[in-house]
């Protein structure tokens, strides 16, 4: 699979929705820093922990399940990439923008891993072509920074093959929630959603001024595992 960058063109509808989302570059003209399985932003708040791992290795092992093409979007401390290893795709593609991330996957090896494609950039910038090369796979992950879910969601189940699954790091941020309504409304157009709950067990602070991106209260989490709805193609 050969694929360039590009911007995206005509896949998102006629409300082009994408022409206003949340702008990255903050984020991505940011300074991150790996140091003690943490990966910290220049104002040394966390923006991945270790005890991530369990959600991590849990939705490997979802999107993995039919085994074929996976697409993880959102590399980061590459928890989720180690455990997608694990579990032994036929093609391992990843998605990475920041500069320093990529740095980090360039050093690790993964650009020489005979099962891995990695692409640098947003996903914005490739999805148009894969949607025109007609593109599609047996597992997807979304985990990104600073950037609203909304505009994925609404295209996503183009990128799913009919027997394929898709989920993402579920913030639902209340006890009371399995996700967040803005998600479920969303994505249950095209997806049934069924929900694996796990302890996260002691989840710590992440960030100096309190405002965790995790609640630490909240330890059980709702991995949704996603499926188009009747296998249909879409």
């Amino acid at each position: 699979m050969k694929v360039q960058q590009t911007q995206p063109k005509n896949i998102y509808g006629k409300s082009n929705k994408l022409a206003t989302y949340f702008s990255q570059k903050p984020y991505l003209q940011s300074k991150l820093t790996y140091t003690n399985d943490i990966l910290l932003d220049e104002e040394g708040n966390a923006v991945m922990m270790e005890w991530e791992k369990i959600i991590m290795k849990a939705q490997a092992k979802t999107i993995c399940k039919n085994g074929g093409t996976v697409l993880n979007i959102g590399f980061g401390m590459g928890y989720i990439d180690t455990y997608i290893q694990e579990n032994k795709p036929d093609l391992h593609v990843i998605i990475e923008p920041h500069p320093d991330v990529w740095a980090k996957m360039t050093s690790d090896g993964w650009l020489d891993k005979p099962n891995v494609i990695c692409m640098f950039g947003k996903w914005q910038d490739f999805f148009d072509q894969l949607y025109q090369a007609g593109i599609k796979f047996d597992g997807l992950y979304y985990d990104t920074w600073d950037e609203e879910q909304e505009p994925f969601n609404d295209i996503v189940h183009n990128f799913i093959k009919p027997s394929g699954v898709f989920t993402f790091f579920n913030n639902h941020r209340f006890e009371n929630l399995q996700m967040v309504p803005v998600n479920v409304d969303a994505l249950s157009v095209n997806f049934d959603i069924k929900f694996e709950t796990f302890d996260l067990g002691e989840v710590p602070q992440q960030h100096k001024d309190g405002r965790n991106y995790w609640d630490p209260k909240l330890t059980t989490y709702h991995n949704p595992i996603m499926s188009l709805k009747n296998n249909k193609d879409a």
